[in-house]
C-alpha cells in the first residue's frame, strides 16, 4: 500500500466520518446505529490512526490497511448509551 501523506489521511477518515457519500480511498467506515461515534484521531509516525469513539468508551488503532483493534475502554456514563 502507498504511504500517504498524514493531512491526506486524516482528509479521508474525515469523509468516512461524515456519512454515506465517502471516497474510494476511505481506510474505515464507522456505523453510528451501533454507536460508532469518532470524537477525537491521532496518527502516529508510522502512520497508523488512533481514535476516540465517544459513545462506546473504546480507543481503536487503525492500520494503512484499515485493520482495527480495540486497544482500550474507558468508562463512561450509564446515562450517556441507551
Amino acid at each position: 500500500m502507498t504511504r500517504l501523506d498524514p493531512t491526506l489521511r486524516l482528509a479521508i477518515v474525515a469523509l468516512a466520518f461524515s456519512g454515506p457519500a465517502v471516497a474510494a480511498d476511505t481506510v474505515v467506515l464507522f456505523d453510528p446505529f451501533a454507536y460508532e461515534t469518532p470524537e477525537s484521531i491521532q496518527i502516529d509516525t508510522s502512520g497508523s490512526m488512533y481514535v476516540s469513539l465517544a459513545m462506546t468508551g473504546e480507543v481503536r488503532r487503525i492500520d494503512e490497511d484499515g485493520t482495527q483493534e480495540t486497544l482500550a475502554f474507558l468508562p463512561i456514563r450509564p446515562d450517556v448509551v441507551p
